[in-house]
């Protein structure tokens, strides 16, 4: 049997209770809790928005190709901040253009982050052209010492000399002035710049031109090597961005079957990035063709 008197002391106190959350005072304070409660999140949600830009990303722009100024305005229109990091002499390009950047076009980043550039310059570094070695420099070992240093080279005439060796240079001439007795003191030339030679040839030994078209230049470069021929000048379009990766759209000499060219001529190239047309079905083919092939 329930005992009454605690049931009256149960009554008054939820009557009390009743009451109580009917007042003003009640419902002011609960109401200052929960819009304090409600304040207090919107906070802290925005100060971690601002604190680490949750959420916000941009798209980077292809600043390849474009003026550095351009580029910088461009980038900074986005909230976006611009470091240039290097500056190298490109033969044929504009100077202060851009020619890459980090991270690539399209990569996802945060506001304020840094891109990094590197643009051309206008005026080339100078290298030191090396010294012929005791008179008995091989032409494409000399050919590879150059390309390393950024100098181009040319095969301007072909002497007949029994007492050396095929392909020895004889001398080195460069903006028309022999240059053979100056290499020793440490003669330097621009970047990017074109070396003539002058080399031995022992008689008429020749041999087919090899195709070079539709090739990637790093195979063009192994066939011209197989081939016993040496890379003469590179010629680069606007597309070019990769070189190793680039087609070969042109040749000269131009290959045509069962035209000769001298062992140790020069080839020069021309590379275009994508494939060119026309080369549909012949990549693969060119690509792994080998001196066995001629």
């Amino acid at each position: 049997m329930s005992n009454p008197s605690f049931m009256n002391k149960v009554g008054f106190y939820f009557k009390e209770v009743i009451i109580f959350l009917k007042t003003r005072l009640f419902w002011k304070n609960f109401g200052g809790i929960l819009l304090s409660f409600i304040a207090l999140i919107f906070l802290t949600n925005w100060f971690l928005k601002i604190y680490t830009q949750h959420g916000e990303s941009l798209q980077v722009s292809d600043f390849v190709g474009m003026d550095v100024q351009d580029a910088i305005n461009k980038a900074e229109s986005k909230q976006l901040k611009v470091q240039i990091i290097d500056s190298v002499f490109v033969p044929g390009k504009k100077p202060h253009t851009v020619i890459s950047q980090n991270p690539i076009a399209l990569s996802r980043v945060k506001v304020n982050r840094t891109i990094y550039l590197t643009v051309t310059k206008s005026i080339a570094d100078l290298v030191t052209i090396p010294n012929l070695a005791g008179g008995n420099e091989d032409l494409n070992q000399y050919q590879k010492k150059l390309e390393l240093l950024g100098i181009n080279t040319k095969i301007i005439d072909r002497v007949f000399d029994d007492k050396v060796s095929e392909n020895t240079i004889l001398d080195v001439i460069y903006n028309g002035e022999k240059i053979t007795d100056q290499l020793s003191a440490g003669y330097k030339a621009a970047r990017g710049s074109t070396i003539d030679l002058i080399v031995s040839e022992k008689g008429g030994t020749s041999i087919v031109i090899p195709n070079l078209i539709c090739k990637k230049f790093d195979a063009a470069k192994f066939v011209i090597t197989s081939f016993n021929l040496s890379l003469g000048t590179i010629t680069k379009d606007n597309t070019v961005t990769d070189e190793l990766n680039a087609y070969v759209w042109k040749q000269v000499p131009a290959y045509s079957p069962n035209t000769t060219i001298r062992i140790g001529e020069q080839v020069d190239v021309y590379l275009t990035q994508k494939p060119p047309a026309g080369c549909a079905g012949l990549i693969d083919k060119n690509e792994i063709e080998t001196v066995e092939d001629r």
